[in-house]
């Protein structure tokens, strides 16, 4: 497979995004100073940007649920997720902002807190995936952390949810994100908000997308980092090696 190079259809300055944080009160200094220089790489190129923060809500389905209603509010273009605790460098944040006008949900994905370097992917097999001319991997879901999404994706997904009275009663939100369980071989398996909100999307007609290229960082007692294109076996499509036999001149 060859991968195409990406004809973008509109400047970088014509896109505006909402940064949603989800988070608890505390933001490592890692985390804190991705946003800082994106924030700052986004002012320099002109892209308008704005960060929807939430640090008093504890349960992070509503404090999702709160950061989709800001957004909607507003008139950016793009809602990108990120997570309180992922560490990224504004070209990767710019990368998956751009290729949101290839695709309507793209990922980075990064690794869990843990030294055997393993991802949280919802996928049927592992082995044989569906890549795009991008270079972009198709899996039902995987961690929220690090996702942009269209206005039309999100405009759509809270049309199908009911609203309901905020906690402290200021008015009407969407109930849009949920944890419950779906059927395993001996009882119920629990299912977060991200993966819940994926089949949500995906039965709404939208593919999920993940770039594993990008190399994200994911703070625990350290920054844990690990090589998606090497956890996935990706390495001849994405890191050719150079023929064995080069032509002589």
């Amino acid at each position: 497979m060859t991968l195409e190079p990406i004809q973008f259809d509109t400047k970088l300055a014509d896109l505006s995004v909402c940064i949603g944080f989800p988070c608890v009160p505390n933001i490592p200094w890692q985390t804190a100073l991705s946003l800082v220089k994106t924030a700052q790489s986004c002012e320099h190129n002109g892209v308008p940007c704005r960060v929807e923060f939430l640090g008093s809500c504890p349960y992070v389905p509503t404090a999702r649920s709160l950061v989709l209603d800001a957004f909607l509010k507003g008139n950016a273009s793009r809602l990108f997720w990120i997570d309180n605790d992922i560490v990224w460098e504004p070209q990767d944040f710019f990368k998956l902002l751009r290729l949101s006008e290839k695709m309507d949900v793209i990922s980075g994905i990064y690794p869990l807190k843990t030294e055997r370097k393993q991802f949280t992917v919802h996928h049927p097999d592992l082995r044989t995936f569906e890549i795009n001319q991008y270079g972009m991997v198709k899996v039902l879901g995987l961690g929220m952390g690090f996702t942009v999404m269209t206005r039309a994706v999100v405009e759509r997904f809270a049309a199908t949810k009911q609203l309901v009275s905020k906690m402290d009663g200021s008015g009407p939100m969407h109930d849009a994100f949920r944890l419950d369980t779906i059927p395993g071989d001996d009882y119920p398996v629990p299912r977060g908000e991200d993966m819940a909100f994926y089949a949500d999307l995906r039965e709404l007609g939208y593919d999920i997308w993940m770039d594993p290229t990008l190399q994200l960082g994911h703070v625990g007692n350290y920054v844990h980092r690990a090589d998606p294109v090497e956890a996935f076996g990706l390495q001849d499509l994405y890191r050719p090696k150079a023929s064995a036999n080069p032509t002589q001149e």
